[in-house]
């Protein structure tokens, strides 16, 4: 599964890298995720470009064809046949995959964005707010990348166990003299989980355009 993401990667990596080879183009990126995209899933999950508003910006990025915005959060996206709690048939309970834009309470262009990603999201998966196992975390040149196994909270009637294959995937980026990073976050059940490096590629693909007079959390 690593050495398959690190494929993925080394696909998506081509967004944002400044070398003399052409930039390739989401649909390009698109055909060469979805080629890897494990043979059960094939026919459930095609990704597409897609633009999503979030948080003052516009996001571009790989998102799975048929997928709808969601009607109560901003800036996230999840299975087309959801029900009211969550539910997908072909998915499993709780898939989503979210976009947005963070300051932590200081927008001042060129902060350490490394320490305030941390500080605001990739500290929970290490100290166990979130629960689970952390399978991969990749710093990368203006960003990082994680992947964690989640765990279902103690003290509920699931037991915690080495079965439950859930995922949570977190990109987070950022222009080094930008007054805010970005997150594109993907949560799998343990029906999807399988699709994660998929996933993972799919959020490396992300570019954020500023909206007109908008602001950062």
């Amino acid at each position: 599964m690593l050495r398959w993401l690190v494929s993925l990667l080394a696909v998506s990596a081509a967004v944002g890298c400044r070398g003399a080879a052409p930039k390739p183009g989401l649909p390009e990126l698109a055909a060469q995720i979805n080629a890897a995209i494990p043979a059960a899933w094939k026919g459930k999950v095609t990704l597409e470009p897609w633009t999503v508003d979030s948080n003052g910006h516009r996001y571009t990025l790989l998102l799975p064809k048929g997928w709808k915005l969601s009607p109560v959060h901003e800036g996230t996206v999840v299975p087309a046949d959801n029900n009211q709690l969550d539910d997908s048939e072909v998915f499993g309970s709780g898939n989503e995959v979210s976009v947005m834009s963070y300051c932590a309470g200081d927008c001042s262009p060129g902060r350490d964005w490394y320490k305030a990603s941390d500080d605001q999201i990739f500290a929970q998966f290490r100290d166990m707010r979130v629960r689970g196992t952390v399978l991969s975390d990749e710093r990368q040149p203006n960003g990082r990348l994680l992947i964690t196994q989640r765990e279902p909270e103690k003290g509920t009637d699931v037991k915690v166990t080495a079965q439950d294959k859930s995922r949570i995937v977190v990109r987070a980026w950022w222009d080094k003299n930008g007054s805010s990073y970005h997150v594109c976050q993907v949560v799998l059940s343990d029906v999807s989980y399988e699709l994660a490096p998929a996933m993972a590629a799919a959020c490396m693909t992300a570019t954020a355009t500023p909206l007109p007079g908008a602001a950062s959390k």
